[in-house]
């Protein structure tokens, strides 16, 4: 399967000069004293550079756990398969992936529970995602892996 996107958030912007991209990563509140008193907060971007190679493939990798994630749902006819990016086991890379859970009470009692086996999951996760990732007049194309990933959370 494949999919593309362009990145349409006037917050991220491509930096030719030194082939970085430039994005919001926080917003910082400006007027605390007058929001005291009832007035609406005010913020102002606070801007980081990033390399483009390393944006393009993040946001790429988001894009095919999105993707993966729908075609599940769509196969499997529920709602509940989520997708993301996570940590490699080595820690050292991203990868996509699609996620059901089950959540269990203190006592380890079912709270809620995954409609569809892991088994399930996996059968119908594609192997991988082309991916096309598009900002301004730079774009990067991907074949991303993706994994499927079943985990138990118990409250505490």
């Amino acid at each position: 399967m494949s999919t593309e996107v362009v990145e349409t958030d006037e917050n991220v912007e491509y930096i030719a000069e030194n082939d970085t991209v430039r994005y919001v990563a926080a917003w910082k509140h400006t007027n605390h004293d007058e929001v005291q008193e009832g007035a609406k907060p005010e913020h102002k971007p606070v801007y980081e550079t990033t390399p483009f190679d390393e944006w393009a493939r993040t946001e790429a990798f988001v894009a095919a756990a999105k993707a993966a994630a729908e075609h599940a749902n769509a196969e499997l006819g529920v709602d509940e398969v989520g997708g993301g990016i996570t940590s490699t086991i080595d820690g050292k890379e991203l990868a996509p992936i699609v996620s059901v859970q089950t959540v269990l009470d203190r006592e380890g009692d079912v709270v809620s529970e995954a409609s569809v086996s892991f088994e399930e999951l996996v059968a119908v996760t594609p192997a991988s995602v082309d991916v096309t990732y598009r900002l301004s007049d730079q774009g990067v194309q991907l074949a991303a892996p993706v994994y499927a990933r079943y985990t138990v959370v118990q409250q505490e």
